[in-house]
């Protein structure tokens, strides 16, 4: 028993070393993105979190997950959850089979109290 237990304790130990490290903003809020790029075929999707680091005074606030940019042609984007109270959402990018090949930049956005911030993103259609 003792030694499942060090070995649970060691696996959380590893996990939560492995968690993203970020500092709270002094003031608002601001997004920090899993990955700066993605690549995606045709006819697939893929998946990256945004991370909404708040303030003291913005902990409680609720969220509005936007897109700040338009996207081309065979090209969606999805949010889970897009609006509420919470500290990360799930992005997920479709990409039809007819999609052109290529690569653009997304700006994806966020509301909270009045205010609106943005991080980029790279899509590379393959």
């Amino acid at each position: 028993m003792k030694l499942l237990q060090t070995v649970l304790l060691f696996l959380g130990l590893a996990f939560f070393s492995n968690a993203q490290n970020f500092t709270l903003p002094d003031k608002d809020f601001t997004l920090k993105l899993s990955t700066e790029s993605v690549k995606i075929s045709r006819g697939e999707t893929a998946n990256f979190t945004v991370f909404i680091l708040k303030s003291k005074g913005f902990v409680k606030s609720k969220t509005n997950m936007i897109l700040k940019s338009d996207l081309p042609k065979g090209m969606q984007v999805e949010f889970s959850p897009k609006d509420g109270v919470f500290d990360q959402t799930v992005v997920k990018i479709s990409i039809s089979k007819d999609a052109e090949i290529g690569e653009t930049s997304v700006i994806i956005g966020a509301e909270m109290k009045l205010l609106s911030k943005g991080s980029i993103i790279t899509i590379q259609v393959q």
